[in-house]
């Protein structure tokens, strides 16, 4: 059994029991996504960069990188970051300047 069909399963279980809605199960599970940006750095100061794509796999995002320049960072889905300047934790480069 998939991951989905897991939660598929789950999801008709819990409403039809009454335990939650299915509006209420589908936020609970949505809250769980994480999403991932791709970026490409500009090279012209620390906070430079350009929006490539946001995926749901991290899979597809490395395949989205096409140089050393491209960037990978993690975000949850409907989650605010703080109002000041942060590191990105987990943010990475998956393709190294000499490859």
């Amino acid at each position: 059994m998939t991951t989905e069909e897991f939660k598929e399963q789950m999801k008709k279980f819990m409403v039809l029991e009454g335990c939650v809605t299915e509006q209420e199960f589908m936020a609970t599970i949505l809250h769980e996504i994480n999403l991932y940006v791709v970026g490409k750095n500009l090279l012209e100061g620390p906070n430079d960069w350009e929006f490539v794509g946001v995926f749901d796999s991290e899979v597809k995002a490395v395949e989205s990188c096409r140089t050393y320049e491209y960037f990978i960072g993690p975000v949850r889905l409907n989650e605010a970051l703080p109002d000041e300047t942060c590191e990105w934790v987990g943010a990475y480069y998956p393709i190294k300047k000499d490859e």
